[in-house]
């Protein structure tokens, strides 16, 4: 709304301005010639007309951007808090030449995009909240509230999570525009919903290996599958916390 009325300031009232200054104008030309006043009058209401119809088609576009932008930032939040469907990030996201290169240094084969459950660090969340979005040319900013729930700041099996709650977890998102098209640019750390990924952990690790595996398995998979115990109890030890402060 802010971004809106800033336009109308910037391109609606000049035109405005100058419609009143052509109206001045075009009084005294009309006074030079004889016509009748109903005629003069219908001229300017006419040009009076095609002043503010330039006037709005300018702002609506403006508007249109910001709406671009937002349905970018919309899509983007909505398919992280799910859990980050590679296909749709793909059509979201942007990284700069040096963001992808550090993350394909590390990751070889898989996408820089995707967001690896098991490994990843990633902050766990409870909702969120769009604050406002500003456009300015080719690029705008995101600025968004989470309800923060826990982290996993290190990267690996091992990467523990952490109990960090926190109510107005601010966070930014920039966006650019290339090619006609708007993207998230550079991410920050995935924020996935809480309850979605406990779920889905949990169902992982209590029913995801059947007899067959265990009779199977190397030292190096009951390693992994270890971890996976280990990361489920710190999830339930978050969700305890969450109970204790009544959330």
């Amino acid at each position: 709304m802010a971004t809106w009325v800033a336009n109308a300031g910037r391109i609606g009232f000049p035109l405005i301005f100058i419609s009143i200054r052509i109206h001045t104008a075009m009084n005294s030309a009309l006074a030079a010639i004889y016509l009748p006043a109903s005629t003069s009058a219908a001229l300017i209401v006419v040009l009076m007309m095609f002043s503010f119809t330039i006037s709005s088609a300018l702002i609506a576009e403006e508007k249109s951007e910001e709406q671009k932008a937002k349905e970018v930032v919309v899509a983007f939040l909505a398919n992280e808090f799910k859990g980050g469907d590679l296909e749709k990030r793909f059509d979201l996201i942007k990284l700069s030449p040096g963001r992808e290169a550090k993350i394909r240094k590390i990751r070889g084969v898989v996408s820089p995009l995707s967001i690896e459950y098991l490994s990843d660090p990633m902050i766990l969340v409870n909702n969120y909240n769009i604050i406002k979005i500003e456009v300015n040319g080719n690029n705008a900013v995101a600025t968004v509230s989470y309800l923060r729930l826990c982290r996993r700041s290190k990267a690996g099996l091992e990467g523990r999570f952490v109990y960090d709650y926190k109510e107005n977890d601010i966070v930014t998102l920039y966006l650019k525009k290339l090619s006609g098209k708007w993207w998230v640019y550079d991410p920050p750390l995935p924020r996935l919903s809480f309850d979605l990924f406990f779920n889905w952990y949990e169902e992982l690790v209590t029913k995801g290996y059947d007899e067959n595996w265990f009779a199977h398995a190397s030292e190096a998979q009951f390693g992994t599958l270890r971890s996976e115990k280990a990361r489920l109890e710190e999830l339930r030890a978050v969700k305890n916390n969450l109970k204790i402060i009544g959330k």
